[in-house]
């Protein structure tokens, strides 16, 4: 049903769990590094809010997810974004159109 499937986990941390996933899957693993430590209440980097952003409305929200995922994936930043439902994931997907480019795109 689905072309690509995303998905997060930080369970999956020794070789024989990976070459598990790998091949029960057929799917390839990527890791994302850590930004802070706090499960062991330990930060890393002390976390610093980049702004808080409020929109009157969902049209301006979707565009500013949009605004800022494109500026940090321009300057390197690899972007994951969460939504809350497949709704709002497909709602994304369509206001980001062609802004990925080459293999990019909303998974669920």
């Amino acid at each position: 049903k689905h072309s690509r499937i995303l998905g997060l986990s930080g369970s999956l941390g020794n070789d024989a769990e990976q070459d598990f996933v790998k091949e029960v899957y057929d799917c390839d693993l990527l890791l994302v590094p850590a930004f802070l430590d706090c499960c062991r209440g330990k930060s890393k980097q002390r976390p610093t809010c980049r702004g808080v952003y409020l929109a009157d409305e969902a049209e301006a929200h979707y565009q500013r997810i949009v605004q800022e995922a494109v500026a940090a994936r321009d300057s390197g930043v690899p972007v994951v974004v969460i939504m809350k439902s497949d709704a709002e994931v497909k709602k994304l997907e369509e206001r980001l159109g062609g802004h990925l480019g080459g293999g990019g795109g909303a998974h669920h």
